[in-house]
């Protein structure tokens, strides 16, 4: 189905192109026959058409290709839209991304889990994770890395919500990758990323690790998620 309006899309532009480069070549010929006093003059220049100089010109060719730009804009729109939803539907199917830390449990059984086992397991599946092969025993780097992924899948999965609303407040989920089940996912998702942080930060509060400069700026970053 997805494929098929996908086709007709492209299909539409081709259309529109076609009869935005008619209306060009008519409007052309009007300012040709015009001006039909003055000798053509042959020129590469992309405004050449176009009398009046580069504003002249620009305003010229906007108005010309009017209908082909308002659709290279909505396929363009809809592509980068489609590109989120897949990025997003990726993590959501994946199972080693943060906020399916432990997804075999339930999150209300993990909420009761001993926040000192949590920590130091997450802290051993953080160092697996990221481990620096050419210096094993830098504890620092993966750290780092994951304060980074766990931002970018935050950001991700906020924004495959509030697109997702959008599109099912507008009745269009069948032209995109995205469904009511997968957004209720989403929620879930980030509502276990919010714990994997919580345990995170009360284990760094819990060891005084704000001495150290870099797991500092860590500890920071991690924070200012929301």
């Amino acid at each position: 189905m997805r494929t098929q309006l996908f086709l007709l899309l492209m299909y539409a532009l081709i259309q529109i192109q076609n009869l935005s480069g008619m209306f060009s070549r008519t409007e052309v010929n009007q300012v040709v026959n015009v001006n039909s006093s003055q000798p053509p003059v042959e020129s590469s220049s992309l405004f050449s058409y176009y009398p009046g100089g580069l504003i002249s010109g620009t305003t010229s060719f906007l108005s010309y290709n009017k209908y082909t730009l308002l659709a290279i804009g909505i396929l363009g729109g809809y592509g980068y839209v489609c590109y989120t939803l897949v990025k997003a539907n990726n993590i959501l199917q994946s199972g080693r991304s943060w906020s399916a830390w432990k997804h075999h449990i339930e999150f209300s059984d993990l909420a009761l889990t001993s926040q000192d086992d949590l920590a130091r397991e997450l802290l051993n599946d953080i160092q697996r994770q990221y481990i620096n092969y050419e210096n094993p025993t830098d504890f620092v780097s993966p750290l780092s890395h994951f304060a980074q992924d766990i931002e970018k899948e935050q950001s991700l999965l906020s924004s495959y919500i509030k697109i997702g609303d959008i599109i099912m407040k507008c009745h269009a989920s069948m032209l995109f990758p995205i469904s009511a089940d997968l957004i209720e996912n989403a929620h879930k998702r980030l509502e276990r990323l919010s714990f994997v942080r919580h345990v995170f930060i009360s284990w760094s509060a819990h060891h005084n690790l704000q001495q150290n400069s870099v797991i500092k700026k860590v500890i920071r970053r991690v924070k200012r998620i929301a």
